[in-house]
């Protein structure tokens, strides 16, 4: 069914076995879409984003990058200049800040959620694959 995700395993150069969440859509993908995780790692809003990307018709990996090297206990100076990163690199990206919004507005479980910011960024979640991927 599309949108339903499972586990699996994601090989790495140096033979590190990698968890991802995997979520499928219905038929041939659109694209594909990884999705990063959070400092709280690929927790139920990451995999519920990743299985509503799967129902618009892409296929998502959620990599759990912070459980190698027990990197969730401190940032990455790559995370931290992932912008400048990919614009060194000439990948596409958008960057939107909602200023009236506290941190982790979009996940609705939390009390900092805030549904109007939420709803403009799931609108531009969905609009960037489509823009880039088709």
């Amino acid at each position: 069914m599309a949108g339903d995700g499972e586990w699996v395993g994601c090989p790495t150069e140096d033979g590190f076995r990698m968890e991802a969440y995997l979520a499928r859509p219905t038929g041939k993908p659109r694209g594909a879409v990884i999705l990063a995780e959070n400092i709280g790692g690929v927790d139920d809003t990451i995999r519920e984003v990743a299985r509503r990307l799967a129902l618009e018709g892409y296929l998502v990996l959620a990599p759990e990058i912070y459980t190698r090297d027990n990197l969730r206990k401190r940032m990455d100076p790559v995370h931290l200049g992932a912008a400048a990163g990919m614009r060194r690199a000439g990948k596409s990206f958008t960057h939107h800040r909602y200023p009236n919004a506290q941190h982790a507005f979009f996940d609705d479980s939390r009390p900092a959620h805030n549904s109007e910011a939420g709803a403009d960024a799931w609108g531009r979640v969905k609009a960037f694959p489509r823009q880039n991927l088709g």
